[in-house]
């Protein structure tokens, strides 16, 4: 008996009663879905099909070509980078998005907690392991522009202008400009 509300044998759908159909679960993205009149057929003319590349996010679409709905790389939890839409706009591509500096990045970093050194290799006669730690002591590294302590007790007081975030005043002067020796030594300038 079509119109009753109820899908009884032989009918797609009863009025109201879809059956557990929506316009998702039919291939669209959005919409209203209805049944025909005769109870035979679902009638889709309320349904919509996010149009992926218009520029616009529609539903069903975290993102559409160069709209991103105000995301970026921080708000995806990184730090840095370029965030893009994936082409079925329903992803992000992160792939150029990154982090703080990591050890193994070619970038030393003195704010990464033990990094040394950070061109992860020993050929140069450097000594950097892949945990950017210095593996060898190598007096010749003096003149290199960065300070190291090493474990064997031998050590850079400074290297250049790296002079450890020091100043006189750390060293119980009361003033003056530190400087670094030839021999990688505190000294006033």
């Amino acid at each position: 008996m079509c119109g009753n509300n109820v899908v009884e044998t032989g009918e797609v759908c009863d009025g109201t009663s879809l059956a557990g159909r929506s316009c998702n679960n039919q291939g669209f993205t959005a919409g209203t879905l209805s049944c025909s009149a005769d109870c035979q057929s679902l009638n889709t003319n309320l349904c919509a099909t996010a149009l992926c590349g218009n520029n616009v996010v529609e539903t069903g679409e975290v993102c559409d070509g160069t709209n991103l709905a105000g995301q970026s790389c921080s708000t995806q939890g990184f730090t840095q980078g370029t965030l893009s839409c994936i082409g079925d706009c329903r992803s992000f591509n992160i792939n150029l998005c990154v982090t703080n500096h990591f050890c193994g990045d070619g970038i030393l970093n003195a704010q990464d907690a033990g990094e040394q050194c950070d061109d992860a290799n020993t050929r140069n006669g450097d000594g950097c392991s892949s945990g950017c730690r210095r593996e060898t002591y190598n007096p010749s590294m003096c003149g290199d522009g960065v300070a190291f302590n090493f474990e064997d007790n031998r050590q850079e007081e400074c290297d250049g202008s790296d002079l450890r975030n020091l100043d006189c005043t750390n060293l119980g002067f009361r003033g003056g400009n530190l400087g670094c020796s030839s021999a990688c030594n505190y000294g006033l300038l």
